[in-house]
């Protein structure tokens, strides 16, 4: 956000909420992977309506999220490719929307990498993003 224009902070900043949006429903979402596996069968949740009610939404806010929060990312890259941020125009090829392509590539990896990898595939793009951004921003 603060390597981009002035025109474009507020888009930039956008950007970065509904991200965090998304992280933080998505983290919401998985500690609830815990209680309900340890649970076991059908027969024990009948008392947990309003939590699995509760829990079913939550991928809404993720996607909602994440994937509008990608979307302004992806006009983001136009504003980075044209040159009207602070980062190099390479670092286009780090954005998550570039990175966001190469999940189906994940499937070719041996099955233990491949869970590892592909669980927390968005995880990994927002990491080398902003850890990208970060050094190269650092550099300057």
């Amino acid at each position: 956000m603060l390597i981009t224009e002035e025109a474009s902070r507020a888009l930039a900043f956008a950007a970065f909420l509904l991200s965090c949006l998304g992280i933080i429903a998505g983290g919401a979402y998985h500690s609830h992977c815990a209680y309900l596996g340890l649970l076991g069968g059908d027969e024990q949740r009948k008392d947990l309506e309003i939590a699995l009610a509760y829990f079913q939404k939550l991928p809404l806010l993720l996607y909602l999220g994440e994937g509008l929060g990608l979307l302004v990312l992806l006009v983001l890259l136009f504003l980075l490719v044209t040159g009207k941020t602070a980062l190099p125009a390479w670092m286009a090829v780090l954005s998550p929307g570039v990175l966001f392509l190469l999940r189906p590539l994940t499937r070719k990896l041996p099955k233990g990498l491949h869970m590892i990898l592909s669980g927390g595939f968005t995880n990994i793009i927002f990491i080398v993003y902003y850890l990208a951004a970060l050094l190269v921003s650092c550099r300057q």
